[in-house]
């Protein structure tokens, strides 16, 4: 069973990470982009590339840290708690918390 279908509207997340928009796998992301649009769903896109988004874990994730020394997934711990995490990860959290479905589309370079 998809995710077409009448009363089966769903909120769809698609991240697309691509430097490309030209590309092959940009335009399957793009076609997929529209079907969801065609069949009624609810999308949200989360273009990577775009966004300029960076994939580098650091310090930079937290609006405040609870020590100097940083362990990165005691952090996390912690700015899930208290909602600590920087403007652009909360964003992309509160996306991920909207969606029923999440699409990755992404080149695997060999």
């Amino acid at each position: 069973m998809g995710i077409e279908g009448e009363g089966n509207t769903m909120k769809i997340l698609m991240v697309h990470a691509h430097p490309e928009k030209r590309s092959f796998c940009s335009a399957l992301f793009n076609q997929a982009h529209q079907q969801f649009l065609d069949q009624g769903h609810n999308v949200k896109i989360s273009d990577l590339y775009e966004m300029n988004w960076n994939p580098v874990a650091s310090r930079d994730d937290f609006s405040h840290i609870k020590d100097d020394y940083l362990v990165y997934a005691l952090e996390q711990r912690n700015a899930t708690k208290e909602g600590s995490f920087s403007p652009d990860i909360m964003a992309e959290l509160e996306k991920l918390l909207w969606a029923d479905v999440v699409m990755f589309s992404f080149p695997l370079f060999w």
